[in-house]
């Protein structure tokens, strides 16, 4: 799947390439491009630390990095193509219905799988329910978002029963973590419209829903005992993985002071600082898609990981009004996902978060030139 998505992504990279270049539209005056330009620097950069520090050939040390600059160069051609917002929301919506139903085939079929690669292996139960996967899960929790944001707004039936369906995905994905922000978030965005009286009222139900439904759905009564048995392994054996995730790359791989700040680059398949780093993550079970924001310090440095956040919180900030604020909660949880996952170390998570975030400083509409970042003085 990874040699997929790398073709795949060339071949979007190719095509917004040819078509944003055909396209003469003035520059975005609302995007960082400062911070951008220096998290793709700082990327670029990190070939030259792996090179000097771990004595991984120059060219071989820019080939291993040619995919991550290609994926964040797609937001640079989005943002000049300036397709309208609308647009990007239809699509979105289309992929996470696709991606639902992706679930429901594998799920109808199992231990086969038709959509994804090869039959289920070391099938994962310890959750109550067989932990298939479900694809585009980050769509999904947007169009969950963006469907609750339509719902408060409107009152829609059809935005409600869009919500509903999402969440009903996002709890059948049984990943705490998505479970855990995706149901935070939402219930922010509903408090934030209502009047003390509801925020109270709201409050009281989900008091007694956390502390007499919740314990009685199984699934919900397994993923707590699985969590606690991990806490309790974690404090009479080993540390927690995740844990020690964080140790081993912001910590005990890192070269010195330079690599800490630029990055240690990415490991070649060919070459032997890969075989030697594959060693250490089987020997050890630390992996960097458990702990991506950790993995991406390890890889790209100090500079990248303050650049992605700068990029992250300046787009939360300018789309958080009433209409967009959607996005404002998405970027969030995609923040809080990243400390626990391989959210933003995922060739193909890292596209669906550009293609986001490109949307949030495209025009609104197809016949209008103001962006979602474009707030009225008076708009909070």
């Amino acid at each position: 799947m990874g040699r997929t998505y790398t073709l795949l992504t060339y071949v979007i990279f190719v095509m917004t390439g040819f078509f944003a270049f055909r396209k003469s539209i003035r520059k975005n005056e609302c995007f960082p491009y400062k911070w951008y330009y220096l998290l793709v620097g700082s990327i670029g950069l990190s070939a030259v630390m792996a090179h000097l520090f771990h004595n991984q050939g120059l060219i071989v040390s820019f080939s291993a990095i040619f995919g991550a600059i290609l994926t964040y160069l797609l937001l640079l051609f989005l943002i000049k193509l300036n397709i309208p917002a609308e647009k990007y929301m239809q699509t979105i919506r289309r992929f996470a219905y696709i991606g639902m139903t992706c679930y429901v085939i594998n799920a109808l079929v199992f231990p086969a799988k038709i959509i994804g690669g090869a039959e289920f292996e070391n099938v994962d139960m310890s959750r109550g329910i067989v932990r298939i996967g479900l694809p585009l899960v980050l769509w999904i929790v947007l169009l969950f978002l963006y469907s609750l944001n339509q719902w408060i707004q409107s009152r829609s039936q059809k935005s409600l029963y869009c919500a509903i369906l999402c969440y009903i995905f996002i709890i059948l994905s049984v990943t705490r973590q998505v479970i855990l922000l995706s149901t935070l978030l939402g219930g922010l965005m509903l408090l934030k419209e209502a009047g003390w009286g509801k925020r109270i009222l709201v409050f009281a139900v989900a008091v007694l829903f956390f502390f007499v439904v919740l314990p009685r759905i199984p699934i919900y009564k397994t993923m707590v005992s699985l969590t606690e048995d991990q806490v309790e392994r974690s404090q009479e054996e080993l540390p927690d993985i995740r844990l020690m995730g964080y140790l081993y790359f912001c910590d005990i791989d890192q070269v010195n002071a330079y690599t800490r700040i630029l990055g240690n680059g990415t490991p070649h398949n060919s070459s032997k600082w890969h075989q030697q780093e594959a060693l250490n993550a089987e020997k050890n079970k630390i992996y960097d898609v458990d702990v991506s924001w950790a993995a991406f310090y390890n890889h790209y440095g100090l500079i990248a990981v303050i650049a992605l956040l700068a990029v992250f919180l300046i787009t939360a900030k300018r789309c958080y009004n009433r209409q967009d604020r959607h996005i404002s909660y998405w970027i969030l949880y995609i923040i809080g996902t990243a400390f626990a996952s391989g959210v933003i170390w995922f060739q193909n998570q890292i596209i669906e978060i550009l293609v986001v975030i490109a949307m949030a400083y495209a025009p609104k509409r197809i016949h209008s030139s103001s962006s979602h970042c474009q707030l009225p003085k008076n708009e909070k």
